[in-house]
C-alpha cells in the first residue's frame, strides 16, 4: 500500500460488476475499502484528471466502514470519482457506521487534493444507537483536504442519529479552497449535526476559503431529548478551531415532522447558522 499509482484512463464500472457473480459483489457489500486504520494506504494515487465512474457500496450493518479508501496516510490527487452508496438498514448497538465516497479516514500528514466527488449516499433506515456519519471526502480528516469539489447528495432517512457533511464529518486538520454543492438531508430523532463543509471541528483545525451552495434540511422527529445543529459551513465549531474567508449561499432549514411540516415547536431544540 506504499506504491505510486497513476491512472492512464477512466475506469467505468457496470451494475454487473456489483451484482451476484460480479467481480466486486463481495457478499452484497460492493466495493471493499483500500487500507484500514491499522494498515492505511501510504502511497500516491494520482488520477491524472481521469475518472472512476459507477463505484457502488452497499453496507448493511452498524460498526462498519464504507469508502474507496478505508484509511489514507499518503496522497490522493487529481481524481474524479462518481459513486453510489446505499445502506438499506443500519441498526444495532455497535460503535459507529462511517460512510464516505473517497476516504473514511484521512490521517495526519495525509493529503487529498484537486479531486472531485459526485453521486449519492443514502441510508434508507436507521435504528443504530450510535451516530451514522456520512461525507463525500472523509469521515475523519486529520490531514489536509484542499482544492476539492463535492457534488454529492446525502440522505439519512427514517429516524437516525446522523452526522453529515459535504466534505468531512470531523475536521481536526485543514480544509482549504473546497466547495460543496448538492443536498444534505437528515430525518432525525436524536442529536444530528449537518453542514456543507464539516459537521464538527476539534483542536486547532482550520476551514478556510471554502464555498457552500448545498441545501441542508433536517426533519426532526419526537418531542424530547432531540437537537439539531446545522450550518452552511460548519455545524459545531470547537473553541480552538478557526473558520476563515468562507461563503455560503445554500439554505439551512429544520422542521418538526408533522403532517403540514409545521416549524419545530421548541426553538431551543434546533440551531441553524449560515456559516456555523
Amino acid at each position: 500500500l506504499g506504491g505510486k499509482y497513476y491512472l492512464a484512463g477512466d475506469i467505468v464500472f457496470t451494475n454487473g460488476d456489483f451484482a451476484p457473480g460480479g467481480s466486486f459483489y463481495n457478499g452484497g457489500e460492493g466495493w471493499l475499502p483500500i487500507g484500514t486504520s491499522a494498515f492505511p494506504f501510504e502511497g500516491i494515487f494520482d488520477g491524472n484528471n481521469h475518472s472512476i465512474i459507477g463505484l457502488t457500496m452497499t453496507p448493511d450493518t452498524d460498526n462498519s466502514i464504507s469508502a474507496m479508501f478505508g484509511a489514507n496516510s499518503g496522497t490522493i490527487r487529481r481524481l474524479n470519482i462518481s459513486a453510489k452508496v446505499l445502506a438499506a438498514k443500519v441498526e444495532g448497538t455497535g460503535t459507529l457506521t462511517d460512510i464516505a465516497i473517497l476516504a473514511a479516514i484521512n490521517n495526519k500528514d495525509a493529503v487529498i487534493e484537486y479531486c472531485s466527488v459526485s453521486g449519492s449516499i443514502t441510508v434508507e433506515y436507521a435504528t443504530a444507537v450510535n451516530p451514522i456519519r456520512c461525507a463525500s471526502f472523509a469521515v475523519h480528516n486529520y490531514g489536509t483536504i484542499r482544492n476539492c469539489i463535492s457534488n454529492t447528495n446525502i440522505s439519512g432517512m427514517r429516524t437516525g442519529k446522523y452526522q453529515i457533511a459535504g466534505i468531512a464529518v470531523l475536521n481536526e486538520g485543514l480544509i482549504s479552497q473546497c466547495s460543496s454543492n448538492g443536498t444534505l438531508y437528515a430525518h432525525s430523532n436524536s442529536h444530528s449535526r449537518v453542514a456543507g463543509i464539516a459537521a464538527l471541528t476539534a483542536g486547532n483545525s482550520v476551514i478556510e476559503s471554502c464555498y457552500n451552495s448545498t441545501d441542508i434540511l433536517c426533519e426532526m422527529v419526537g418531542e424530547i431529548d432531540i437537537s439539531a445543529y446545522l450550518g452552511g459551513i460548519n455545524a459545531v465549531n470547537d473553541s480552538g478551531a478557526a473558520i476563515r474567508n468562507c461563503f455560503n449561499i445554500g439554505s439551512v432549514v429544520t422542521y418538526f415532522d408533522g403532517d403540514d411540516y409545521n416549524p419545530i415547536p421548541n426553538p431551543n431544540l434546533a440551531y441553524c447558522g449560515g456559516i456555523s
